[in-house]
């Protein structure tokens, strides 16, 4: 069975997105992440079978994600194995100081993507986590031209599944 997404991120993220993983997973959408019984004795042999099963791959998005090899290693096979890309940007500002914004290979993998907002949401402000999860889920929806999961259905989620997915 082909999961809807994978939750691609860096460890400095962990608890946010375990956070939009266990709020996904209770709608019964399903969905793979690393240390939810995803990743069992080689690493890239996980993360590979993660995304072969993937219909999408979630980026989230920061600073130490664009910075890791294993990141870059997971979201360019992704690419290689055209699964759809759905970025989350997580960070808003640099170390420097700056505004973050994807660059390199992530800003090329993720260049005219449209990314859904996790800047600055707390992994304890559950009313947010669902409403940028919900945001999230039409735009997977939207890119995987799910005819049976209804506007109404992903921006109001009254129903526990979603056909199609």
């Amino acid at each position: 069975q082909r999961r809807v997404r994978v939750l691609s991120y860096n460890w400095g993220v962990q608890d946010l997105v375990k956070t939009v993983y266990e709020y996904i997973d209770s709608l019964g959408i399903p969905v793979w992440m690393d240390i939810k019984g995803g990743v069992y004795g080689n690493i890239n042999a996980a993360m590979a079978k993660g995304v072969e099963g993937a219909m999408v791959v979630c980026p989230f998005m920061t600073e130490d994600y664009q910075n890791s090899e294993s990141c870059e290693l997971e979201l360019n096979y992704a690419k290689d194995c055209k699964v759809e890309i759905t970025p989350c940007m997580v960070q808003t500002t640099k170390s420097d100081g700056n505004p973050y914004r994807a660059s390199g290979w992530l800003g090329v993998i993720t260049a005219g993507k449209l990314w859904t907002d996790f800047r600055d949401v707390d992994e304890n402000e559950q009313s947010t986590v669902a409403e940028r999860s919900n945001a999230l889920i039409l735009e997977i929806a939207k890119k995987l031209n799910i005819g049976k999961c209804s506007v109404q259905y992903c921006q109001m989620l009254r129903c526990q599944t979603v056909d199609g997915f």
